[in-house]
């Protein structure tokens, strides 16, 4: 059969969207056929004719295993968001997390991976055991553009001014706070100004050679911190200040989850470095779903159990 004589893709039948969604996710027909509750020729015969229909092999082997053609990685990245909206069309409206068996999607920041996502793990075990949640790192450049192709749920993030198509719920507004190594010539517990800026500093995610929520306000007064150590990883930044002496700005919250090593110390970071704030984003056409609003709710929930060593102060601009 000539290319031109081959199936067009319009004519896929919708139940193999599902089968298309196991054997890209497995990478293996007998996996992707256990999953689904058939046979293993089965879904051998359902992988052919996908091939067929969408002129590409989707899963090609490679050492032994099998691995994605890209069309086969563009294809999984559309049918996430197909099959979500698929199942927010179906859902009934009073949602039983206890039965849900989807996957919540959540594009977020180092900080509330490590602060915030543990307690929602937690919630989730007890209240939706059979759930997934898949965490990605929130990308500056385009993460309102993944929220808006519906490739993640939700979004929290200190960005702000998202697309008219996107709502934004103020979260939290954190106060900053240092983290030193624990022979680091400063003793006190409360850094001011002048001294915060005569050391050097590791900064995490910079931008521009900045770290924009605590170098803004020292920008604003005129100065400039001395950064000596730049790095993505937050974990990497608090075990090169224990070994020197730098000094790493970082949420409160994230300080408190490593204040107990012993190689390094916690203090309160200049007045003048202010606050920074979260919010939770996700795009309006799931302002309705159920299962959508239940996990907004349980993100809220996981947020108020954290112990606040200083009050978190109310939102700087209005919530929308």
């Amino acid at each position: 059969m000539s290319r031109d004589e081959h199936p067009s893709p319009r004519q896929l039948d919708l139940n193999l969207l599902r089968p298309l969604q196991a054997l890209l996710e497995e990478r293996h027909v007998s996996r992707a056929a256990v999953r689904c509750g058939m046979s293993q020729p089965a879904m051998s015969r359902i992988l052919e004719r996908l091939r067929d229909l969408l002129h590409d092999e989707l899963i090609v082997r490679a050492s032994g295993s099998y691995v994605r053609t890209p069309r086969g990685e563009q294809l999984l990245s559309d049918l996430d968001s197909i099959l979500e909206r698929i199942d927010s069309a179906l859902e009934n409206e009073s949602f039983d997390p206890a039965r849900f068996e989807g996957t919540f999607r959540i594009a977020t920041t180092d900080y509330i991976s490590i602060v915030v996502v543990p307690l929602l793990i937690a919630d989730l075990e007890g209240l939706a055991p059979l759930a997934t949640l898949a965490v990605t790192m929130w990308d500056d450049g385009r993460g309102f553009d993944e929220l808006e192709a519906g490739r993640v749920n939700v979004a929290i993030t200190s960005a702000e001014d998202p697309p008219a198509t996107l709502r934004y719920q103020y979260l939290l507004t954190e106060h900053y706070a240092c983290a030193i190594a624990r022979d680091h010539p400063f003793d006190g517990d409360a850094m001011d100004l002048e001294t915060y800026l005569s050391y050097g500093h590791a900064v995490v995610d910079v931008r521009h050679d900045v770290q924009p929520a605590a170098d803004r306000p020292v920008v604003w007064l005129g100065s400039r911190r001395r950064v000596k150590y730049r790095t993505p990883f937050i974990g990497a930044a608090v075990f090169a200040v224990a070994r020197s002496k730098l000094i790493l700005t970082i949420p409160e919250q994230l300080a408190k989850a490593y204040s107990g090593l012993d190689s390094i110390r916690i203090v309160d970071a200049p007045a003048e470095i202010g606050t920074f704030q979260h919010a939770l984003v996700w795009h309006r056409r799931l302002d309705a779903s159920p299962s959508q609003v239940w996990l907004r709710e349980r993100i809220i929930a996981a947020v108020k159990m954290l112990e606040w060593k200083k009050p978190p102060g109310p939102p700087r601009r209005r919530a929308t």
